[in-house]
């Protein structure tokens, strides 16, 4: 178990749900227009350490998972969609048949932001899930 499943875990389940990746490891701003509606982003957060015994470190990951949405011509029900889609994308992080007996220990949501892509554009927006993941790295 260690931090390199973290990211196959939410990949593997935001897949599943028919979500498409934007692959760039670090500037999810550079999405192209013709792409930008059902894609998400999962960026690396901080690791930290949680614990440690005589065989391994608990660690403790960030991770966020942003879904870009286009609100077309009704950016309230852009809005309503987006927080819809992040409470289907919470759930299945969370469930107990996904999260637990994966290699990963626990995996805790933290929060849900929604907002408009760019101040110049509220035709679509961006919802940010933040999430901690618990992994057990052997020493």
């Amino acid at each position: 178990m260690s931090v390199t499943l973290v990211r196959s875990y939410f990949r593997t389940h935001m897949n599943a749900l028919g979500w498409k990746e934007h692959r760039d490891g670090f500037n999810y701003e550079n999405i192209p227009a013709n792409i930008f509606d059902g894609v998400y982003h999962i960026e690396s957060g901080d690791v930290r350490s949680d614990g440690v015994s005589q065989g391994d470190i608990e660690l403790a990951t960030s991770i966020s998972v942003r879904l870009f949405l286009k609100g077309h011509r009704d950016p309230a029900g852009g809005i309503d969609r987006g927080i819809s889609d992040g409470e289907k994308i919470i759930a299945r992080m969370m469930s107990a048949a996904n999260r637990l007996g994966a290699g990963i220990k626990n995996v805790l949501f933290q929060s849900m932001n929604v907002r408009a892509w760019h101040s110049s554009n509220d035709n679509a927006l961006v919802v940010t899930l933040d999430f901690e993941v618990k992994t057990n790295l052997a020493i």
